[in-house]
């Protein structure tokens, strides 16, 4: 557990995502100054609550200086002592397929890359959404597959990932 100035900067940034992500599904900041400055951010469905998220980082992962990064289902929250807002966060992704190979992984393929192709035009006026760029490489002829990355998410699937409001 951390204490000190660090540490309490560390809760207000929790609660800080937990105001900011609720609208819109995204919310970043920072608090403190120097050593003991936290920055960190939250990404989640529009309908999770980031509280729920933030608690269950402190539960499972005891804060730590250096930073921690975690994904859930639903929720990516991510903090550090070192400011990484608009760098693109090469180090921490991976990659999950589902286990079933469509029938006809051309024409699949196609749908697929028509369907990231129209969200990379969509996203174009934001330059962050890259996880899209890894998915013919990982993700070939699957029938579902996530692309995540520290501050990225891009998934599909033959079923629906999202509930209705």
């Amino acid at each position: 557990m951390v204490r000190g100035p660090y540490g309490a900067n560390l809760n207000q940034l929790f609660e800080l995502l937990h105001t900011k992500v609720p609208p819109t599904g995204f919310g970043h900041g920072s608090i403190g100054q120097g050593t003991d400055q936290v920055n960190g951010l939250a990404l989640c469905r529009g309908y999770v609550n980031a509280t729920n998220s933030t608690k269950k980082l402190q539960e499972r992962c005891p804060p730590k200086k250096k930073g921690t990064i975690v994904w859930y289902d639903y929720c990516l929250i991510k903090y550090s002592n070192e400011y990484f807002f608009g760098e693109i966060d090469e180090k921490n992704k991976f990659y999950i397929v589902n286990i079933y190979d469509v029938d006809d992984p051309a024409t699949f393929g196609d749908k697929v890359n028509e369907l990231l192709s129209g969200l990379s035009y969509t996203a174009s006026q934001i330059p962050m959404l890259y996880a899209i760029s890894d998915h013919p490489n990982y993700c070939d002829g699957k029938q579902g597959a996530r692309v995540v990355r520290g501050s990225c998410y891009v998934r599909y699937e033959l079923y629906p990932i999202v509930e209705a409001p």
